[in-house]
């Protein structure tokens, strides 16, 4: 049944990585400055030669402006902004949800290995495997799981890494 539900999120972490990668951003399409909008509050992006939209940034990999761009991610080789934000924190999700159920796994395996009191010597390939397993699994939970935490509170308040570091929307960054 581990197994199974492991599959699971791998196969669901494989799609959710696909849709952010395959889905456009929500690249800004080149249009004229909008004439209500008063010249003090129009912004204009040197790299695109163009007018942008409030809340829109450019990327440097791609050579275009995102509406509510996040970051340029190197894993989904996009940048995660407005329209494939939700498959980069499924993919986080799915991916962690994975790392916990292959530490489990692991730790079970062991459990039973001590359990049944097997030579160390003829299984020694094993002990190593399964350590090599486990270091894998702890460090993709904790890095998945950071970033996934860091991204549930980028949405709780309506913010993106981008504007954080501007200090430009949502709740100020409060450092210690």
């Amino acid at each position: 049944m581990l197994a199974l539900i492991f599959n699971c999120c791998i196969v669901l972490a494989l799609l959710a990585h696909s849709h952010c990668m395959f889905t456009d951003a929500g690249a800004t399409p080149e249009y004229p400055a909008p004439i209500e909008i008063p010249l003090r509050e129009l912004r204009y992006c040197t790299y695109c030669d163009q007018w942008k939209p409030p809340r829109t940034h450019h990327c440097t990999n791609c050579d275009r402006c995102y509406h509510k761009m996040d970051h340029h991610c190197p894993w989904v080789n996009n940048c995660v902004a407005a329209k494939n934000h939700k498959f980069f924190i499924l993919f986080n999700l799915y991916t962690c949800l994975a790392a916990a159920l292959g530490l489990f796994i692991v730790l079970l395996c062991c459990v039973n290995f001590f359990y049944a009191k097997q030579s160390f010597r003829l299984n020694f390939f094993y002990v190593v495997m399964g350590c090599l397993a486990f270091i894998e699994c702890l460090f993709f939970m904790i890095f998945t799981g950071d970033f996934l935490k860091e991204q549930y509170i980028m949405v709780r308040d309506n913010q993106t890494t981008v504007e954080t570091y501007q200090k430009r929307w949502g709740k100020p960054v409060i450092s210690i």
